[in-house]
């Protein structure tokens, strides 16, 4: 066979063999590469897509897009590096961003023989012992860094980048020797939706097609197929229900998410209500309301989905000792900390356990969020290669099973088209098992120290200030029991103050914002003191005991229940002091038993408070009273002056009598 003709077969080969991995990496817009020569104006060189592993003795291809004309005479260079072993030699080798020091294997191949379509290059790369005339000595399992770099007839590099080679040996990868992956994402914002029931419009912009969100959907549609662990804010996911039944816009992603939730192969972490930095609540000594706040939150994700977040596993990031004895007392048993949060600052790859109080719980380190995993500089391509790579490092070790966590940040913006093509790759990967974090904690081997589990300490933390404190929200949740105990817990005014006292909590608040949601509660007391009174006027008494209308006005257009409490000097109350009654909207009048103690003009107060009795309701007001009657002691006296004078006129009469008959006698 001449050589064209064998070009002509090698590049066909290339273009096969290009179209039925395209799947897997698609190509990214234009990237800078890294190692590009400054005086080669224009020169770029990107990575469009790469086999994400081949076997010992199998081909890889690879396919690159060229940001300038090639002058002729152009040949890639491939030059591969040592194996790497560790995630820290990994690391070390993307920081140079180059092969350098001790090279495997180097090749060079005319750039003009790569099969082009007029936007794309692709070249075939046997490995091994291969046949292929291009072909890169690697004759054993592992991952290798690889440099492809665009170098002239003068050897000067016009522009490189940095790629790596997975390797796996002849046979078949046993599943039990891949690197267990528990991705971790979290779909939640700062609250959605105020008090009063209106949304932040930022919110509904990530909500909608297109917003940070909606992305992360349509990334958790993408990924269906996939053990998973999802964390979702219980309002996110609330509000978002609330406002697509407004807006039908906001149904599919919504419908996503939902749908993500209810997958067999989804776990489902449990999360307060709305997005709380623990350790800054227990540090706020607020830590009490933690249990509320995750019952709320349990409860409107199964409302929403039909599926119980499960109960013991959770993400306590950022953590400390007193955030993990409060979560130990809700019986979680299994974490997932930030692997920044360990005292000897390394990052384990299988579970531990960390002291909780008395006790302790089982933990996973988070390795990566997401960001770190698949950020960098280079195409979707060249990241997604970066990222498999390092996650088939542990799996090419000669230790147990390894687990790594991938979590997202906070506020994550995924790169769609980076995230959806490393789901795909991973998908498929010998070398990688996406799990669930319960299955990387039963799948993956504890650390041991003499068949005892490690336990490993975490470092000091300094929690963030809360935005309010713990007297502040305790006087607004007593007052807002009060006004439940008065109005009723359907009542609007009670229902507004409920919810701003749950969003009150949120770490994403200032110290303004939680104020002012606090400040809701003290509104609709306001609004139930200003709308019931007591119509002040004179009350007369005619007799010593009588029944005393007092009539109060309820302005508030609903039922008030509300506690009278009455008190006098000169009354005594035969049925009691207080006495609650329900009002009705508009004028009442109620009859109270009084008993006078004395005749005279004198005052009784009439005060309105709570149900409860703690929440006053409006000023006292103070009745004139006018007895008109004797007091006990002076009707006595006059009793007795009546029967004297009565004896003695009685004896008047008899004296008188006796005398006239003395005086008529012969």
């Amino acid at each position: 066979m001449t050589r064209p003709a064998r070009r002509s077969v090698r590049a066909a080969a290339a273009l096969l063999a290009a179209l039925a991995w395209a799947s897997l990496t698609p190509p990214a817009g234009p990237a800078a590469a890294g190692g590009a020569d400054p005086g080669a104006a224009g020169a770029t060189l990107e990575l469009v897509s790469q086999t994400p592993w081949a076997a010992v003795d199998g081909r890889v291809t690879i396919g690159v897009r060229v940001g300038a004309p090639v002058p002729p005479g152009t040949d890639v260079r491939l030059r591969v590096g040592p194996r790497v072993s560790t995630l820290d030699e990994l690391e070390a080798v993307n920081d140079r961003d180059a092969v350098r020091g001790r090279i495997l294997s180097q090749v060079y191949v005319p750039f003009a023989d790569l099969l082009s379509d007029g936007t794309d290059a692709y070249l075939v790369v046997g490995l091994g012992r291969t046949s292929d005339a291009l072909r890169l000595a690697v004759s054993a399992a592992g991952v290798y860094p690889l440099e492809l770099a665009l170098v002239g007839e003068d050897r000067e590099v016009a522009a490189s980048l940095l790629t790596w080679l997975v390797v796996t040996g002849d046979e078949p990868v046993d599943p039990a020797d891949a690197t267990r992956v528990a991705m971790v994402w979290t779909v939640e914002r700062a609250p959605v939706r105020g008090p009063d029931g209106a949304a932040d419009p930022e919110a509904v912009a990530e909500l909608a097609p297109g917003g940070r969100l909606a992305d992360i959907a349509q990334l958790l549609d993408e990924a269906a197929g996939v053990e998973l662990t999802l964390r979702l804010g219980p309002e996110t996911v609330e509000s978002w229900s609330v406002l697509a039944d407004e807006d039908p816009a906001l149904e599919p992603g919504l419908g996503a998410v939902l749908g993500a939730a209810t997958r067999r192969q989804t776990q489902l972490l449990p999360s307060p209500y709305v997005p709380i930095d623990l350790t800054s609540l227990e540090a706020a000594d607020l830590g009490g309301r933690l249990p509320e706040q995750m019952v709320l939150g349990s409860d409107t994700i199964e409302r929403l989905t039909g599926v119980t977040p499960d109960p013991r596993t959770m993400l306590a990031d950022p953590v400390d000792p007193r955030t993990l004895e409060r979560l130990r007392g809700l019986l979680v048993d299994r974490v997932v900390v930030p692997a920044a949060a360990l005292e000897d600052g390394t990052t384990p790859t299988a579970p531990f356990e960390l002291a909780a109080g008395d006790g302790r719980v089982r933990a996973v380190a988070s390795n990566y969020s997401a960001d770190d995993l698949l950020g960098g500089a280079g195409s979707t391509a060249q990241r997604v290669q970066r990222a498999t790579a390092a996650l088939a490092v542990p799996a090419l070790g000669d230790g147990a099973p390894s687990g790594v966590v991938v979590t997202t940040p906070p506020r994550w913006q995924p790169d769609v088209a980076t995230v959806g093509a490393f789901v795909e790759a991973i998908r498929r990967h010998p070398l990688i098992r996406p799990v669930t974090v319960d299955h990387l904690f039963d799948a993956v081997p504890a650390e041991s120290d003499d068949g005892e589990t490690t336990a490993r300490d975490l470092a000091p933390h300094t929690p963030a200030p809360f935005p309010l404190t713990r007297a502040a929200y305790d006087d607004a949740a007593q007052d807002l029991a009060s006004l439940r105990s008065t109005v009723g817990a359907d009542d609007p005014g009670v229902e507004r103050g409920e919810r701003a006292l749950r969003l009150a909590l949120a770490s994403t608040n200032d110290a303004g914002e939680a104020s002012a949601l606090l400040g809701v509660v003290d509104t609709e007391v306001a609004a139930l003191r200003d709308g019931v009174s007591t119509i002040r006027k004179r009350v007369t008494l005619t007799a010593r005991r009588a029944d005393v209308p007092l009539t109060f006005v309820n302005g508030t257009g609903r039922p008030v229940s509300v506690r009278v409490e009455l008190a006098s000097s000169k009354l005594l109350f035969p049925d009691g002091r207080s006495r609650v009654v329900t009002l009705p909207p508009g004028n009442h009048t109620e009859r109270f038993a009084v008993e006078a103690r004395t005749s005279g003009t004198f005052t009784m107060t009439v005060a309105l408070v709570s149900e409860d009795g703690r929440l006053p309701i409006g000023p006292p007001t103070r009745l004139t009273v006018r007895s008109a009657v004797f007091s006990g002691a002076g009707a006595a006296l006059t009793v007795g002056a009546i029967v004297f004078l009565l004896a003695w006129w009685a004896n008047h009469v008899r004296r008188t009598r006796r005398a006239r008959r003395a005086a008529g006698a012969p």
